[in-house]
C-alpha cells in the first residue's frame, strides 16, 4: 500500500517538475548569494571566478532555525582542506532534494538512511562516509522510531492496543518518523491497510506532534528516537508526561525506542561530483578532527552497511522495491502466520488426539470384547446353575410329595392286584359259570386297565416333571396346568385332611398362556406345597385351600389362598429373597425361584394377606389368540 502511495507521489512530483524547478533555482540562487557574502575570507582577494563551489544538500527534517550554524562545525574540516572551493550547505526537504538531483544541482548529499536508499536507485549515489553525532550523550546519528502516548493512557501498552486510536506522524516518506514503525507493524502481523486508516500525516516539525499529543488531539505519535530526550534537554518536554508503547531495550543506546537501530546518516556523492574533488572530500572527511561544540560531538566514520535498510524497504515494498509485485501467497502467509501456526498446532493436536483416541478405542474394544466374552460365559454358567437349582427344587419338592405319591400309586396297584385275583378265581370255575360272569369279568378287566392307566399317567407326570428340559415355551391352558399340579398334590392334601375349594372358569381351555410347561408346573407345585405346609399346623377345621382361575385384562390369574398362620407385614418384602425362610427345615428357595420363573415367562408373582387368608397370586400374559377370542 505504502509503495503505491510513494509511486503516486513521485508521479505528482514529475507533473509539477517545471514549477518546482523554478522554485528550487530561485531558492538556490538566494542561498548562494547569502552564503557567498558570509564566507569571504582572506582568499577573497583572488578573482571570483577562480573559487569553485561545492554544493552539499542536507535533509532538514527538523526545520532547523539556524541551519548554517548547526551544520558548519560538522563540516569545518572540508573548508580547511579545500581552500580553493566554496562549501555551500543547502537545507532541503525530500521533494527539493530529489528535484535538485534530477537537475544535477548538487555535488554531495547528506540524508537519513531510508532517503539515501530511495534516492540511490534513481540518482546513482555512492556513500563516502557515515556521520557520528552525539549531543548531551544522545546518539543522534543512529536512526530509530519511538511510539509515544500520554503517561496516563494505561490502556495503551502494545501495538495491538492501537486499534481505533488516533495516531500522528509527519509523513509517509519519513524514515525514522514512520517507516521504521510500519515495519514493526508488518512483523507483528497487523494489517497495514487498517493501520493507515488511523494515521494522520501532519507534516514537520516533529515537535508539533508531541504538542498535539499532550493537548489530547492525538492518542499516539510516531517520532524519531532521541527527539523526546532532546526536547527535555531543551526544556520543551517532561519525559514523565509521556510513555513508550512497545518499548525495546537496545544495549548501549541511551534513547527510548520502539524499533531496532539503523546506521547513521551517509555523506554521498552524486553524478555531478568531480572524481578529483570526490577523492579530496573523502580524504578530508576521514582526516578531519572530531568537532566539539558545546554539548555536541560529531565525527565522520567510514561508510556503514545499509543492507538492513534495503531489507526493510524490500519487506515494505518501498523505494527501489516499490514496483516489485507483492507475492499474494507469501504476503497472505506472512500476514496470517500466527493464525496459520495456531491452525497447524490445532491440526497436529487433532492428529495426535485422533491417534490417541484410536489407541484408546482399540484398547477399550479389546477390553469390552473380553468383558463381553466373560459376561457371556458368566451368563451361560448362571443359566446352567439356574437349571441345576430348578432341578434341585423339583427334586426337593418331589421328596416332599413322595409319601402322597406312594399312597396314590399304591391304590391303583392294590386295585389291579385284587381285580386280577378275582379274574383268576373266575377262570378256575366251570365254563358255564364263567359265561354267566362274562359281564362282570369285562367290568373287572376295564377297572384293571383304568387303574393301570392312572398309575402310568402318574409316572409320566413325575418323569416329565423331573426331566431337565430346554426353556422352550408352549401355548398351554392355565386351568389344565392347575389340574395337573392338583393331581400331583392330591394325595398329600388328602393325607393331611386339607379341603380344597376350586372356582373353575366356564371355559377352562380359554385361558391360554405361553410358558414352559415344566417351569409353570413347578411354580404351581411350589405354591401348593407352601400352602399345604402353612395349613397343616392349623386345626383340622381350618385346613382349607382355595383356588381361583380367571382373566383380568390381558392376563390370566391364578390365586392360591390358605388359612395358615399370620406373618408380620414388614416381612412381606423379604418373602421373595433367596434363602429367606420361616420353616425350620426350609431352604428359602421356593418363593424366590417361583418368582424368578414367573418373571422369566413374562408374568409376576405376589404374596399378600387379608382377613386371615394368605393369597399367592400368579399373573401370566394371555396369548394373542386367547385374548382375541375372549374379546
Amino acid at each position: 500500500m505504502s509503495g503505491i502511495l510513494i509511486n503516486t507521489h513521485y508521479m505528482n512530483t514529475l507533473r509539477k517538475h517545471f514549477l518546482l524547478r523554478c522554485q528550487i533555482l530561485i531558492r538556490l540562487i538566494t542561498l548562494l548569494s547569502l552564503f557567498s557574502a558570509g564566507m569571504m575570507t582572506s582568499s577573497s582577494a583572488q578573482p571570483l571566478q577562480e573559487i569553485k563551489p561545492i554544493q552539499i544538500g542536507i535533509l532538514d527534517w527538523q526545520h532547523t532555525v539556524d541551519f548554517q550554524k548547526h551544520w558548519l562545525p560538522t563540516l569545518h574540516g572540508l573548508q580547511s582542506a579545500l581552500p580553493h572551493y566554496r562549501i555551500e550547505l543547502l537545507p532541503l526537504n525530500w521533494q527539493e532534494m530529489d528535484l535538485a538531483l534530477q537537475t544535477l544541482a548538487l555535488d554531495f548529499v547528506i540524508t537519513n538512511p531510508g532517503h539515501y536508499v530511495e534516492l540511490s536507485t534513481r540518482h546513482a549515489l555512492a556513500p563516502l562516509a557515515s556521520l557520528q553525532h552525539f549531543h548531551a550523550g544522545l546518539p543522534l546519528h543512529q536512526v530509530s522510531s519511538v511510539l509515544l502516548t500520554r503517561a496516563d493512557r494505561n490502556d495503551l501498552q502494545t501495538l495491538y492496543d492501537l486499534k481505533d486510536q488516533r495516531i500522528g506522524a509527519v509523513a509517509a516518506e519519513a524514515f525514522g518518523g514512520y517507516q521504521l514503525l510500519l515495519d514493526e507493524l508488518e512483523l507483528a502481523g497487523i494489517e497495514r491497510s487498517s493501520w493507515e486508516k488511523q494515521v494522520e500525516f501532519l507534516g514537520f516539525p516533529m515537535q508539533a506532534l508531541i504538542s498535539k499529543l499532550l493537548a489530547g488531539e492525538l492518542d499516539a505519535v510516531v517520532v524519531r528516537s532521541c527527539l523526546p530526550e532532546l526536547m527535555e534537554e531543551q526544556g520543551l518536554l517532561y519525559l514523565s508526561d509521556v510513555k513508550v508503547i512497545a518499548a525495546k531495550s537496545v544495549d548501549h543506546y541511551a534513547c527510548m525506542t520502539s524499533t531496532p537501530i539503523y546506521p547513521g546518516w551517509p555523506f554521498a556523492r552524486t553524478l555531478r561530483a568531480d572524481p578529483i574533488v570526490t577523492r579530496q572530500v573523502a580524504r578530508a572527511l576521514m582526516a578531519a578532527e572530531p568537532a566539539v561544540f558545546g554539548d555536541s560531538y560529531s565525527d565522520w566514520l567510514p561508510p556503514a552497511s545499509y543492507q538492513s535498510v534495503y531489507a526493510l524497504f524490500e519487506r515494505l515494498r518501498l523505494g527501489p522495491y516499490a514496483a516489485f509485485p507483492r507475492n499474494p501467497i507469501s504476503a497472505w502467509l506472512y500476514e496470517y502466520r500466527f493464525y496459520l501456526i495456531f491452525a497447524c498446532g490445532l491440526v497436529l493436536l487433532s492428529f495426535l488426539h485422533q491417534i490417541r483416541s484410536e489407541y484408546l478405542v482399540r484398547q477399550r474394544t479389546l477390553a469390552l470384547e473380553q468383558e463381553t466374552q466373560a459376561r457371556l460365559q458368566a451368563q451361560q454358567d448362571l443359566a446352567l446353575r439356574q437349571r441345576e437349582v430348578e432341578h434341585l427344587s423339583r427334586v426337593t419338592l418331589m421328596g416332599e410329595l413322595t409319601a402322597g405319591l406312594a399312597h396314590e400309586l399304591n391304590q391303583p396297584l392294590t386295585a389291579i392286584h385284587n381285580f386280577a385275583q378275582g379274574c383268576l378265581r373266575y377262570y378256575d370255575k366251570e365254563d358255564e359259570i364263567l359265561l354267566k360272569q362274562r359281564q362282570a369279568l369285562r367290568e373287572t378287566t376295564q377297572q384293571i386297565v383304568q387303574q393301570a392307566d392312572h398309575a402310568g399317567e402318574l409316572i409320566r407326570q413325575l418323569r416329565r416333571f423331573m426331566r431337565k428340559e430346554d426353556g422352550v415355551t408352549q401355548c398351554v391352558s392355565l386351568c389344565r396346568l392347575v389340574e395337573e399340579a392338583y393331581a400331583l398334590s392330591q394325595s398329600a392334601l388328602s393325607a393331611q385332611e386339607v379341603k380344597v375349594d376350586w372356582e373353575r372358569p366356564d371355559a377352562p381351555d380359554s385361558l391360554q398362556v405361553n410358558l414352559h410347561p415344566t417351569q409353570g408346573l413347578q411354580i404351581l407345585l411350589n405354591l401348593l406345597s407352601n400352602a399345604l405346609e402353612a395349613v397343616v399346623k392349623q386345626p383340622i377345621e381350618q385346613r382349607q385351600l382355595r383356588f381361583e382361575v380367571y382373566q383380568q385384562g390381558q392376563e390370566a390369574v391364578f390365586i392360591c389362598s390358605d388359612q395358615g398362620p399370620d406373618w408380620p407385614i414388614e416381612h412381606e418384602a423379604q418373602m421373595f429373597e433367596p434363602f429367606y425362610t420361616t420353616k425350620s427345615q426350609g431352604m428359602g428357595l421356593g418363593l424366590s425361584l417361583s418368582r424368578s420363573l414367573a418373571e422369566r415367562q413374562g408374568g409376576r408373582l405376589t404374596l399378600t394377606r387379608s382377613k386371615g387368608w394368605t393369597h399367592a397370586t400368579l399373573f401370566l400374559p394371555l396369548t394373542a389368540v386367547a385374548f382375541e377370542e375372549k374379546a
